[in-house]
């Protein structure tokens, strides 16, 4: 075992205004970290991840990640004006 093998990482509040993570990050539920499944959850996939910021830069570079975060940054709502007018 390498000699980071037993340290264990925990989700970082810190990440929560990082301009990198802040619009898709969030701690995981207590129930998803007493399961295994990870500490950090990203509120686009729905997933849980593991707590480690190598694993969240690769995460959001996953094909899924960058198509939800282009469909909502390109999201357009008409304007309310436009409604109803002939």
């Amino acid at each position: 075992m390498g000699k980071w093998g037993k340290y264990l990482k925990r989700y970082n509040k810190q990440w929560e205004s990082d301009p990198v993570f802040k619009a898709w990050i969030q701690p995981s539920t207590e129930e998803a970290v007493n399961a295994g499944k990870g500490e950090a959850y990203c509120k686009l996939c729905a997933t849980n991840l593991r707590a480690h910021k190598s694993d969240l830069l690769d995460h959001r570079r996953t094909k899924k990640h960058t198509t939800r975060e282009n469909s909502l940054a390109t999201t357009s709502r008409g304007r309310l004006d436009s409604f109803g007018t002939n």
